[in-house]
């Protein structure tokens, strides 16, 4: 939550200084009841919390072969930034 809030902040668009951490917090919670049960496509669930795909290009690279690679059913990705450096 911290790292999206900090991603948030530094973007500085006017509409999203509206959402305050408790309807992260909830918005978070129920993408994640709604992707447990999730089967009708390739799932990838990354743990973007160490990663800047945005303004990495590296991370990014990284991240579209993870996407490349799955074909079906449900995967994790946790990259580590300091592997990725």
């Amino acid at each position: 939550m911290d790292t999206l809030l900090f991603r948030i902040a530094r973007r500085g668009l006017e509409y999203e200084r509206r959402f305050n951490r408790r309807y992260l917090e909830r918005l978070t919670e129920a993408y994640a009841r709604f992707f447990h049960d999730y089967d009708a496509a390739p799932l990838l669930i990354v743990n973007a919390a160490t990663i800047d795909p945005v303004h990495n290009e590296d991370h990014f690279a990284i991240l579209r072969d993870e996407i490349c690679r799955i074909r079906s059913g449900r995967h994790f990705f946790n990259p580590i930034a300091a592997a990725l450096a």
